[in-house]
């Protein structure tokens, strides 16, 4: 399915500019706070709206993998509704692009019992190692499992960033000894590349790996992929994150096709409610001018739920569709958007007021959990202090401060339980009580943890 001729809508909102970025994507990240199946089909029309038409789905436990059912999520979407979804998007003309994970951030395959000898780290979850005996037989099962469903599609991105394990298995260290590590990327790629080639399908792949590769291993990747360069952090040439421009410009010299991938939501923390908002505009307004600097093919923003399968959820889609108005603008326009902007496009998509009371409820939660967390740590430095000096011991003092942090403790905990009904119809139940659960938990923990050690220091 090829991309449709760019939007240039007479909207209030986007006028009849043609966008400065022709090909806008967006990402949606489904191992956390998934949305409910009605839910995913209103986003396809959300995103539609907001004139993005490239969509990157990260299916992970949320698809129905028929090769191994115990890879899936017990609320799964079905087969029939990840068709339903993948039609509906490209009935809106969207480039529908699905993401597997082929070696790092495997942990939801590499976790389940019969997979231990695929691990790169014994003890570790989530890089595979490429030499194992039947690692190419996985990944090349999940990739047969997807287009089984998804069919006609252009591009495939096969993750293969952030592998933390990276050459710690004696097999591979010894194999990068000898021939590199762009050797050892390559050879787990290029079996991948070949079966992708067989349908047609052009591969995609994270850069972060490769921000080392000399020129001629750059040249051969960008002959079989496109390469998307990510960053979250600032813009390139404030050169705080591995997308600065001398990484840009060596892969750009090499003729490889880049994409851009920028960040609206699960960038600024792993554990954050909502974020950074002229944080994320900064990021994109950097991506704009990349692409003008560099001929980007387009740019992604993407939108974590979990930093890591094993990770904690983070900010509910729903409650960051106002930095996605923003993204949306800002790729059109390729300047600064307003937040007023970006509300009124929310508007138009009839979208604004569960967005509004979500953010409303999350930054209350927020700052719950910030003072429960700021005084838990006096109270920790406190005690640490009298355990190094015993005549600073105060129990008077220590009592004040735990009459101050019970408070706090029980704002979150009112606050976590009236969530899930916010997010009722919009993620998965189950996730939404467990994301809520999660911080409540955390705090409770905590004070027993306080309260067990005030016992043992004044027993």
């Amino acid at each position: 399915m090829r991309l449709a001729d760019p939007v240039t809508s007479s909207s209030p909102v986007f006028g009849d500019q043609t966008p400065v970025i022709p090909m806008r994507g967006v990402h949606l990240d489904l191992k956390g706070l998934a949305p409910t199946f009605d839910r995913l089909m209103q986003l396809a029309d959300v995103f539609d709206q907001m004139r993005f038409n490239v969509l990157l789905v990260e299916w992970e436990d949320m698809f129905p993998w028929s090769f191994d059912e115990r890879l899936s999520h017990s609320d799964a979407y079905t087969p029939q509704q990840v068709r339903q979804f993948r039609d509906r998007c490209f009935e809106l003309g969207m480039q529908f692009i699905p993401l597997i994970p082929t070696l790092g951030h495997m942990e939801f395959v590499l976790k389940l019992p019969g997979y231990e000898s695929l691990r790169e780290i014994p003890n570790s979850v989530d890089c595979l190692n490429p030499l194992a005996d039947g690692a190419q037989q996985l990944v090349q099962k999940m990739i047969d499992d997807q287009l089984s469903l998804l069919g006609d599609v252009s591009y495939l991105h096969l993750g293969g960033d952030e592998a933390w394990g990276w050459a710690k298995h004696q097999k591979t260290r010894a194999y990068v000894d000898e021939f590199g590590s762009a050797s050892l990327y390559l050879k787990h790629y290029q079996p991948l590349f070949d079966q992708l080639a067989q349908h047609n399908i052009r591969p995609m792949l994270w850069h972060d790996m490769m921000r080392d590769w000399p020129t001629e291993s750059l040249k051969h990747i960008g002959k079989q992929a496109d390469i998307v360069i990510w960053g979250y952090r600032g813009k390139p040439e404030q050169e705080l994150h591995h997308h600065k421009p001398h990484i840009l410009r060596a892969f750009a010299d090499a003729g490889v096709t880049i994409w851009g991938g920028g960040c609206f939501k699960g960038a600024d923390g792993p554990s954050c409610d909502l974020p950074l908002t002229q944080a994320r505009l900064d990021n994109h307004q950097g991506w704009v001018q990349a692409t003008l600097d560099y001929a980007l093919q387009g740019v992604i923003t993407t939108g974590w739920s979990r930093y890591a399968h094993s990770r904690c959820q983070v900010e509910p889609l729903d409650a960051c569709l106002l930095e996605l108005a923003m993204t949306a603008l800002c790729f059109h326009y390729g300047e600064p958007v307003t937040e007023k902007a970006a509300w009124d496009l929310l508007d138009q998509c009839n979208q604004i007021q569960r967005c509004k009371t979500l953010r409303e409820h999350l930054h209350q939660l927020s700052d719950a959990r910030n003072l429960f967390w700021e005084r838990s740590r006096q109270m920790m430095e406190h005690l640490a202090a009298g355990q190094i000096e015993p005549a600073l011991n105060d129990p008077g003092f220590v009592s004040f401060l735990m009459d101050h942090l019970h408070p706090w403790a029980k704002r979150v905990s009112v606050l976590t339980e009236q969530l899930p009904s916010l997010l009722d119809g919009l993620v998965v139940a189950s996730q939404a009580v467990a994301y809520a659960r999660t911080w409540d938990q955390s705090v409770k923990n905590q004070l027993a943890l306080l309260e067990q050690q005030i016992q043992n220091q004044f027993a």
